[in-house]
């Protein structure tokens, strides 16, 4: 087995981990298979064809092209990469890619006293629930939509680092008796569940005010569009680039599923109605995004907001203090759960009112 070395990275394909700068990174199942894929083939083209063959049994029948798609994004994500402007991993339209870091390969020693690497599992038996929920789902988006997914991962490695930045330098904790904690750990011990059930998401398209400021309770009116997902971590930039309510909400991060316009009047747009096509938001309107769903917390589990506008949350009907409805630009806040462990409801607001960004991923219904 090998140990590779490349940037502030290494491999350990033995015990199959990887690390950056000491620090060991969550990087499992179909990503690290592909990472290894590539590191095998340094400054190689490698095709799609090359990658299935590589992470499936010849005998697999399963969605090949979203799960590549999944994994790439992963290990884009655990590396810092930007398919944009990539450092490790180039893509060739039509051909594959291409591992185009430097890097240091050194042979590793095998275990002392004869022992194996026994229990870690070889080249594609090792499949994460996550992984294997990736390849369950849908079709892939059509081909014209695909290079969204891939310009997404530049804008989920920034977004993601901004957050790491913002948490360190914004201390505000609270909990939901509205009591600062003195003390809280990193935000970036926050465990990540899925969500307990399909989070159920209705959006509205709104006045410039009313998207800079969210409140409880949502507009009561017909919503403009509802959809389903699986997670809370969007990401849009615009104006073409998963900026209009479809990009954003069906090919950015966590994909919406069953996206629905409802085809009413809307006075924010001239009397029109919203559809695809529709901005986040413009001179004379914004948009207000509800998720409603179950996910597990824990007792004094921190629960954390990334946003760049207003935000707002309940949990089991109950307003969590600590997330600002007026924020125009971007914040990473934390409050710490004092409820019983278990499953919970929540109601998250999320409203933008002003371009060329939006972003929201909560935690812990993220992925």
């Amino acid at each position: 087995m090998s140990i590779y070395r490349f940037g502030p990275f290494e491999v350990r394909t033995r015990v199959r981990e990887l690390y950056r700068s000491g620090t060991k990174v969550r990087l499992r199942g179909q990503p690290f298979q592909l990472l290894q894929v590539l590191l095998n083939h340094p400054g190689e083209v490698v095709t799609r064809e090359q990658m299935r063959a590589e992470l499936w049994p010849s005998n697999t029948f399963v969605d090949f092209e979203h799960g590549i798609n999944a994994s790439l994004r992963k290990l884009r994500i655990a590396l810092g990469d930007s398919a944009a402007k990539p450092l490790y991993i180039e893509t060739l339209p039509g051909e594959g890619y291409r591992f185009i870091a430097p890097f240091e390969r050194i042979e590793e020693a095998p275990s002392k006293g004869g022992e194996t690497s026994a229990g870690v599992p070889a080249l594609g038996e090792e499949i994460e629930e996550v992984e294997q929920a990736d390849e369950l789902e849908p079709a892939p988006a059509p081909p014209w939509r695909r290079w969204m997914s891939l310009a997404l991962a530049a804008g989920i490695v920034l977004v993601f680092g901004l957050f790491l930045l913002v948490s360190r330098r914004n201390p505000r904790a609270a909990t939901e008796g509205g009591v600062p904690e003195i003390e809280k750990p990193s935000a970036t011990s926050v465990p990540v569940h899925r969500a307990s059930s399909r989070i159920l998401g209705r959006v509205w398209v709104v006045s410039v005010s009313e998207a800079t400021h969210v409140t409880f309770p949502p507009p009561n009116r017909i919503p403009d569009a509802t959809f389903t997902t699986e997670g809370i971590a969007y990401i849009g930039t615009g104006p073409d680039n998963c900026y209009t309510l479809a990009t954003f909400l069906e090919d950015c991060a966590n994909r919406a599923f069953e996206l629905r316009f409802s085809g009413a009047p809307n006075s924010n747009l001239g009397g029109g109605a919203a559809g695809p096509n529709t901005a986040l938001s413009g001179s004379k309107f914004g948009i207000i995004i509800e998720f409603t769903g179950t996910t597990l917390l824990a007792k004094g589990e921190e629960i954390t907001i990334l946003h760049d506008d207003g935000a707002a949350l309940k949990i089991d009907g109950q307003q969590i203090p600590g997330f600002d409805p007026n924020v125009t630009g971007p914040v990473a806040e934390i409050a710490r759960f004092s409820g019983p462990s278990g499953d919970h409801s929540f109601d998250l607001l999320y409203a933008n009112g002003a371009g060329p960004g939006a972003w929201i991923l909560f935690y812990p219904a993220l992925y």
